[in-house]
This record gives C-alpha cells, sequence and structure tokens, in this order.
C-alpha cells in the first residue's frame, strides 16, 4: 500500500496466516452504511468510502477481523473509548457494531493526503513543518489525556485534509490498559518488515483490568506482543512489558526528525541495525545545508533518548518545548503557519465546525508566562519592595492596563482565528498576517514585562504606566489593509529566522528604552541596526533605525539621530509601512527643525509626517 493511501495497517508479531477479508461490492449494506468504494487496506483490515442514510453524510468504514468474542468485545471497547475523545487533530469515530465476523468501525472521512505524502510533493520550510507535526502532536496528547496510548503514530498515519487540519488517525492499535499472560511476543529481530503483520489473533481471555494511570500520570499499556511499525517503534516497544505514552513521544519524535530532516534518525539498513541504534542513541548527523534549527533537534534528541525515563513527562511537554524558542522561552515559533493553504486534495466529506471553533479558544495559553496570576504577583512584590510611596498605586494601574490589554489580545486572537477557520469570510494568508502581528504585540509585551519585574527600582517603577500605555496597539492587528501592504517576509527560512530574532530584540530594546535604561537601550540598538543592514529586508531595517534614532537623540547625538531617522522613513515608505514613516519623519522634524535649529526643513519634514499618518489612518 502506497504511502498516500488513507493507511489502517497495526503491527505486531508475525501472525498465523488466515484468509483475508473479503472485498464488499458496491451498495453492501454494513449495519446502515451503504459501501461506495475501497480507500485503503491494511494488516488490520479494510478501509471504505461509505454512505450514512441517516444522517446523509459520507463516512469512513473500517472493518476488522475478530477471531474471538473477546476480541470483538475488546475492539468494541476500544472504538467506543475512541468515540469519546473528540479534538479537532483527531479523526472522529462515530459508531461501531458486529458484521459476521468482524467489527466496523464509522469514523470521520478526511481525503486529503498523509503528512509523509505532503513534505514529498515539494520543498517544505520548516516552520510549515513544524505547525503541522505541533498539530499532530496536540492530537496525540488529546489521546494520551482520555488514557489512550496510539502505538502506531507516524507520518503516514497523519493526514491533511482538504480544508487544511491536521488529524491524527489510524488509532486501530490504541489500546487502554490491560494486564495479559499472553508470551507470544517474538524476539525483536524476528521484526523484519517494514509494517510487520497483524496482531488480531491474539486473545484476550486472560486480561483483566488495571490502574490505566502510570505513577508519573502517563497512560500505559502491557504490550502481549510487538506492535508498532519498526522505524518508529521505542526500544521499550520492542520487548514484552509497559508501554505508555512515552512510546508515542518517541514515535513522533522519530516522525518529526523524518519530516524536517529528510530521513530517519537513526542509522539502519535493516530493522535489526536500526532497533540497536535507537537502542544505543546512535544517531545519523543531520544532512548538509538542512535549515532545521539546532534547538529543534536538541528537542527531539530528548524525546528520543532510548530510556523513557530520560524523554520528557508527557507529549504536552514536547509540544512547550517545540513551540518555545529558547532564545525568547517561551515565545510563538511558527504563529504565522497555524493554517496552512488548502486545496491539498479533495473536498472533505465533513468538516467539524465544533472542532475548528475549539481550536480558536486557545488564546490564554499564549499569554501564560507573559502576563497572567504569577506573573502579576511578581510584579506587584516587585514594586512594593522599592519602598516607593507610589509603589502600591501604580502597581495597580500597571496590572489594568496589562490585563486590559491582555484579554484585548485574546479577543483579536480568537476573532482572527475564526473568521478564517469557523465562518471562512477571511483568507489564511490574511489569518497569517494577522497572527504574525499578534505575536509582535505579545512579545513587546513580554520584553517590557520582563524589564517591569527583573530588578526593579524607583525610576523604572515611575516609568511604567507610561511604558505600558506606548506599548503599541493590538487593535493594529486588524487593520487588513496595512498587513496586507507590507513587504511580504523573504522566502528563505534561515533570513526569516533572524528577522524574528532581531525583531525580538528590539522589542527588548524598546522596553529599556521605556523603562529608562537608555544606555543599554543605545548599544543594542547599534548592534540590531547593523543586523537589519546585513539581512537587508526594509520593513526591519525601517524600525530598526527609528529605534536607533530614538536612542540617539535622548542621548544628544542629534546628527547620528538624523541619518538613523531619515533611512527609517525611506526604508518605511519602501516597505509601506505607513505607521513607522509616520513616526520617524515626526521625529526628524523635531531633531532637525528644533534640536538642530533648521526651522524651515523642520517644518517641511512635518508636512512630510502628517501625510504618512494620513496614509496610516492615524
Amino acid at each position: 500500500m502506497s504511502e498516500d493511501d488513507v493507511k489502517t495497517q497495526s503491527v505486531a508479531s508475525r501472525a498465523p496466516a488466515r484468509r483475508p477479508l473479503p472485498v464488499l461490492e458496491r451498495g453492501t449494506t454494513v449495519g446502515r452504511y451503504v459501501i461506495l468504494d475501497r480507500i485503503g487496506h491494511g494488516g488490520m483490515g479494510i478501509v471504505y468510502r461509505a454512505y450514512d442514510p441517516d444522517l446523509d453524510r459520507r463516512v469512513a468504514l473500517k472493518l476488522v477481523r475478530a477471531v474471538s468474542k473477546d476480541t470483538t468485545a475488546r475492539l468494541i471497547r476500544e472504538a467506543q473509548a475512541l468515540a469519546k475523545v473528540s479534538h479537532p487533530n483527531i479523526v472522529q469515530v462515530f459508531d461501531v457494531g458486529v458484521f459476521g465476523d468482524t467489527v466496523f468501525i464509522a469514523m470521520e472521512l478526511v481525503e486529503g493526503k498523509t503528512l509523509i505524502a505532503w513534505t514529498k510533493e515539494a520543498p517544505r520550510e520548516w516552520r510549515e513543518t513544524l505547525g503541522h507535526l505541533l498539530d499532530a502532536g496536540r492530537g496525540l496528547a488529546a489521546a494520551h489525556d482520555a488514557n489512550l496510548v496510539h502505538r502506531d503514530f507516524k507520518p503516514q498515519n497523519v493526514m491533511i485534509g482538504a480544508d487544511g487540519r491536521v488529524r491524527v488517525l489510524d488509532f486501530g492499535v490504541a489500546r487502554r490498559a490491560v494486564f495479559t499472560t499472553d508470551a507470544s511476543l517474538p524476539a525483536p529481530d524476528e521484526a523484519d518488515d517494514e509494517s510487520l503483520g497483524d496482531g488480531d489473533t491474539d486473545s484476550d481471555d486472560s486480561t483483566r483490568p488495571v490502574a490505566s494511570i502510570a505513577p508519573a500520570g502517563l497512560p500505559r499499556v502491557v504490550a502481549s506482543r510487538l506492535t508498532g511499525t519498526w522505524g518508529y517503534m521505542a526500544p521499550e516497544q520492542r520487548t514484552r512489558g509497559v508501554l505508555d505514552a512515552r512510546a508515542d513521544q518517541f514515535a513522533f519524535a522519530v516522525s518529526a526528525w523524518e519530516l524536517l530532516h529528510g530521513e530517519r534518525p537513526f542509522p539502519g539498513e535493516n530493522p535489526r541495525q536500526y532497533a540497536e541504534a535507537s537502542a544505543t542513541g546512535t544517531f545519523r548527523p543531520p544532512p548538509a545545508g538542512n535549515t532545521t534549527p539546532t534547538w529543534i533537534r536538541k528537542v527531539l534528541l530528548r524525546a528520543l533518548s532510548p530510556r523513557a525515563t530520560d524523554r520528557y513527562n508527557s507529549m504536552n511537554d514536547v509540544l512547550d518545548a517545540l513551540s518555545a524558542d529558547p532564545a525568547r522561552r517561551r515565545t510563538e515559533v511558527a504563529i504565522g503557519v497555524l493554517v496552512i493553504a488548502a486545496a491539498v486534495g479533495v473536498t472533505a466529506a465533513i468538516a467539524s465546525l465544533g472542532g475548528d471553533s475549539a481550536m480558536c479558544e486557545d488564546g490564554p495559553r499564549h499569554m501564560v508566562g507573559v502576563w497572567d496570576s504569577a506573573v502579576a504577583a511578581q510584579l506587584d512584590g516587585g514594586f512594593r519592595a522599592t519602598g516607593a510611596p507610589f509603589a502600591a498605586e501604580t502597581a495597580g494601574k500597571v496590572r489594568a492596563a496589562l490585563e486590559e490589554r491582555t484579554g484585548s489580545w485574546v479577543t483579536m486572537h480568537r476573532e482572527a482565528c475564526r473568521a478564517t477557520r469557523v465562518s471562512g469570510e477571511q483568507s489564511a494568508e490574511l489569518l497569517d498576517l494577522r497572527m504574525g502581528c499578534l505575536s509582535r504585540r505579545r512579545e513587546e509585551m513580554r520584553a517590557l514585562v520582563q524589564q517591569l519585574i527583573s530588578a526593579p527600582d524607583g525610576p523604572r517603577v515611575a516609568a511604567s504606566i507610561e511604558a505600558v500605555a506606548r506599548l503599541p496597539s493590538v487593535a493594529s492587528c486588524a487593520d487588513r489593509d496595512a498587513l496586507t501592504a507590507v513587504m511580504p517576509l523573504p522566502d528563505d527560512p534561515m533570513r526569516r529566522l533572524e528577522i524574528d530574532q532581531a525583531r525580538s530584540e528590539l522589542a527588548t530594546i524598546n522596553a529599556l528604552f521605556s523603562t529608562g535604561q537608555w544606555p543599554a537601550a543605545r548599544t543594542r540598538a547599534e548592534h540590531v541596526q547593523r543586523r537589519a543592514h546585513r539581512l537587508a529586508w526594509p520593513p526591519l531595517v525601517a524600525e530598526a533605525s527609528l529605534m536607533r534614532g530614538l536612542v540617539e537623540r535622548h542621548a544628544g547625538s542629534f546628527a547620528a539621530s538624523e541619518t538613523a531617522l531619515n533611512e527609517a522613513a525611506q526604508a518605511a515608505a519602501r516597505a509601506h509601512l505607513d505607521d513607522v514613516a509616520a513616526a520617524a519623519w515626526a521625529e526628524l522634524a523635531w531633531v532637525v527643525g528644533y534640536e538642530q535649529e533648521r526651522p524651515a526643513e523642520g517644518l517641511a519634514l512635518t508636512a512630510a509626517a502628517e501625510a504618512a499618518a494620513l496614509r496610516a489612518g492615524a
């Protein structure tokens, strides 16, 4: 079966030969479902496209052989458990039943491309790939929260629907926690096929329920047979014993490495060699010229640890680490790729409106560590510790302003997401621009708050209210005309990464400047302007030069300020950043007309500032 098929294969030890499932003809009725055509097959059964006449919709119908009453009961229990998991990144199970000697499972029909096929059809920028991986990881994490372990996660079991949404599928080997006395497990070196066969011949006669949460709070399952796909299996998955969510974490990390680097992380020409490499932590070196950032590789290397105890505690911890550039701690790395352009396949049969809506409600999570109760308490305590007579009152005003700003950010985040994902009134491209804008507003707020809570003193407390008021408005992220007019980011992923880093540094410089730390701001502004010149992207040149002009003016270096501000205005004009151009012209008018006593030139520059402000809608 090709990678592009809807895959339903599981893996297990070499199973005894058995007759294959019969292929059902078009029009056959299974329960209430009418077979339309076959869309996939594998070790566990066959998947059909079918019609549900009761609800007038198409579904994917998986038929799995059940060799005993116990197996039938187990398959039904597991399908019922999965049906209770409702998450936008998991294929939804609708129904389960018995058809002859098979169990059928009706689920959401997703027609599109597997994640592995998507990466191979064209060169992909690492941010795009990481965005899809994060979505898939959220699906896995949701399954783990429901006490389910997938046991066969791989890129072929992740689909990108025609709606652009990522779903994890083929939970056909997912298991709830059980003990078993089955001793038929083969040695690991017997597993020598990419997909090792089917394990549905086992009987659960000897199983009994046990506590389903491991000591660390992880769902676990005691494996009685080899289950998984050899290229993605964790070392502990190759031996009989307890499997928990960290086995899925390992498979996720293998998949992520493969998609980002074009090859799996471990060397080996056959399953035995590959297993030895994964068990000893022997990795391939990254391919020459690969642009995947080192910090991502470090996250994946930990998740690929041979010992489960050395990995992350949960998938949520992995997702947090992959969403956080260490240089900016918990800053989002790929917020601009939350929605990838659709048209990657034929139209999905059913779009889950509720699921898409739910995906737009995670705004508060993005503000954790930026402004939350813990940060607010830290600010309040720090301000009071200065002993300034106005500290308590100022802390209250700053808290109120930052809480209001956080509320505006979360609301804007939800509205931007829903406009594309729910109502469809906004393009994915515009959503990218709005989310990128919101990411910058969040980073600016983060940088200022960090300056306010780190070693606060009287002057910093005194400057805090005005500093918060000077933060750029969140409302600017709803100005579609301004957002779409700005020069797009360069295609080169390394340049884009450096631009993001430079903008983060600019946010810190602005926070230093706003809180009275002028010498530090001046030194760093000169450095970031040089970096902007090297990157040669006009919007960054404009922003960095404006910042340089401001700090030089404050330092009394008016000639240097004039040079920087003039460059900022010119670059902003090329980049269609009217708000930056207006600020640069206005500052330049003051520096030239007042500070350097050239009033005629200053008046002319004031006119330029007014024109730019009108274009910016100010």
